[in-house]
Formats: structure tokens, sequence, C-alpha cells
């Protein structure tokens, strides 16, 4: 499962963070990520026209998840583009690092997912804060190793943790 982590010294720090990074979204890139999974071609259709309007013969799923966020109100491609701009609809986890872990244990949990993919949303602050802030409360939980058994990825690919 990927999810974005916005992780500062406060909680209001790592949504000062998520508000910056979603106030540079512009529609369009997200568009252009959609338009190329679902197969569609969004430079004819106007963007405050309706997801609705969205007629797509490729993936489907990401266009029912956005009509699904809209829950039955009218979205317009623009907004769908800022959504999915945002981190292609992956979850985002925000707060001190001890928020993050809770939240990313309490979605292992939920899920019975092993592991996570970090989608940076600032390179290369995302990673950094994530390894020296998040990492050492997740492996001070035993929920993240220390150490590696083998030298090489071959070596530890089959000895991953179940808990995370």
């Amino acid at each position: 499962m990927a999810v974005m982590p916005f992780v500062g010294e406060s909680h209001g720090a790592a949504v000062e963070q998520q508000e910056l990074h979603e106030s540079l979204v512009d529609p369009r890139v997200g568009l252009s990520t959609l338009a190329a999974q679902a197969n569609v071609d969004f430079s004819n259709l106007p963007l405050d026209a309706t997801v609705e309007a969205i007629a797509a013969s490729g993936t489907q799923g990401n266009l029912a998840a956005l009509r699904s966020i809209a829950a039955g109100k009218p979205m317009t491609i623009a907004d769908a583009g800022r959504i999915y701009g945002r981190g292609i609809m992956c979850p985002q986890v925000v707060g001190t690092a001890d928020d993050v872990a809770d939240q990313l244990a309490d979605m292992a949990r939920a899920t019975g997912i092993d592991g996570f993919i970090i989608s940076p949303a600032f390179l290369p602050d995302t990673f950094e804060d994530f390894v020296t802030q998040v990492v050492p409360v997740l492996q001070a939980r035993g929920l993240f190793r220390r150490h590696y058994d083998g030298t090489t990825l071959r070596d530890n690919i089959g000895s991953l943790p179940a808990a995370l």
C-alpha cells in the first residue's frame, strides 16, 4: 500500500506541509496521469465539466473511486485532476513521527498488509523526514527491522517482517 507522509515536529507543522503540497497541485498534472491510466483524452472536455462526462476505455477503478469521493455531488474534471494530482489518491498520513507511526500501524492491522510504499510529496525532504523521524519510532515499537540478515536484496527478500 502506498502512503504519502507529512511529518512535522508538531501536528500543525505537518498540516502546513500538507497544505503547501495541496496548494501547488495544478489539475492538469493529475489529469495527465489519469488520462494515461483511464485512456481518456481530456483535451476536448472543459475543466468545469463533471466527472460523469468522462467516458473511458481504460482502467475504470480510479474513475469509480473519484465518483465515490464525489458522493453523488457534482465533481468537476478540474477537481478530479487536483485530487489525482495530490498523490494518485494514495492515503496521506499527517502528524508527528508518533502520529504517523500510529496511523501506519493501524492501517497494517486493519488491512493485513506487510509493508508500505512511501510516496514522496517533496524530494528529498519527505524521505529524509520519514527515515530520520518515523523509522526510529517504528523500530522502537518492533514494527521495522534494525538490520538486514544478508548482504544483497536476494539474500533478504525472503526475510521481510510480517508486522509491517
